[in-house]
């Protein structure tokens, strides 16, 4: 959606593309490894409490997403090119 408003495709150092297959294939390949039920039903220690891995993915999926969508909008906004509306 970005390049059609803004007419480039600009991706900066770090962004949800390309950081996040990689995120993703290290979680298959973790979860083919260590096996899911070892891996997912863990529960480690953050910050004293105790927390399962797949409720750590989605809080930090649910932090993320949102940020990655606001830089892409802001992208649009400061970089609108009238001539592709």
């Amino acid at each position: 959606m970005e390049q059609y408003y803004t007419g480039e495709m600009y991706f900066p150092p770090f962004n949800a593309v390309d950081d996040g297959i990689f995120i993703y294939v290290a979680l298959a390949v973790m979860t083919g490894i260590i096996g899911s039920e070892e891996l997912w039903n863990t529960e480690y220690s953050i910050f004293g409490a105790k927390h399962r891995l797949v409720n750590i993915v989605i809080v930090f999926l649910n932090i993320a997403m949102p940020i990655f969508a606001i830089v892409a909008f802001k992208n649009i906004y400061l970089k609108f090119d009238s001539e592709h509306t």
